[in-house]
């Protein structure tokens, strides 16, 4: 908490405080997430269209569960630990690894029926029709929409939450 103190007393504000936090984190995650998502499509020799889907939902994830991490942090801050290991066994450390994998299954599962309805068309030669692809529209447009939801409110949680906090 003393940290915090100092934190507090910067010539930044909150948000721009989160907000570098948010960017510094960002970069290495997304660097290290991109990396293994290509190789690994390159690797099991995936189609054009499914390395294209799985590097902008991995783009996005990684905003989402960046800002996640972030904003739980923010809003369960752990200031007294003796070991770090702690930190993810506190309360906004599991709340964490349960919104992220709910998170995680959500998007795959709004993206599988888009995914299963290309395939399907490709392997047994058929044309999509227009209700396939608006359904296919429908479903990764609220893939997109929860991916942005999870960018934002735990974002602005968690910027509510340090403008509040005392020290």
């Amino acid at each position: 908490k003393e940290g915090f103190c100092l934190i507090k007393t910067a010539p930044i504000s909150a948000g721009q405080f989160l907000a570098s936090k948010y960017i510094t984190s960002l970069f290495p995650l997304l660097l290290l997430a991109e990396t293994l998502i290509v190789a690994s499509n390159y690797l099991l020799q995936a189609t054009p269209f499914m390395m294209l889907l799985s590097s902008i939902t991995m783009l996005f994830m990684t905003l989402g569960i960046n800002s996640l991490g972030l904003g739980l942090g923010a809003i369960y801050p752990k200031f007294r630990v003796e070991n770090p290991a702690q930190i993810a066994t506190s309360f906004g450390g599991v709340l964490y690894m349960v919104i992220s994998s709910a998170y995680i299954t959500l998007v795959v599962a709004l993206e599988a029926r888009p995914v299963y309805n290309i395939f399907y068309a490709k392997f047994h030669n058929l044309p999509l029709g227009l209700l396939s692809w608006i359904e296919i529209g429908i479903f990764l447009a609220s893939a997109l929409a929860i991916n942005l939801v999870m960018v934002y409110i735990p974002f602005k949680m968690g910027l509510n939450k340090l403008e509040l906090l005392e020290y």
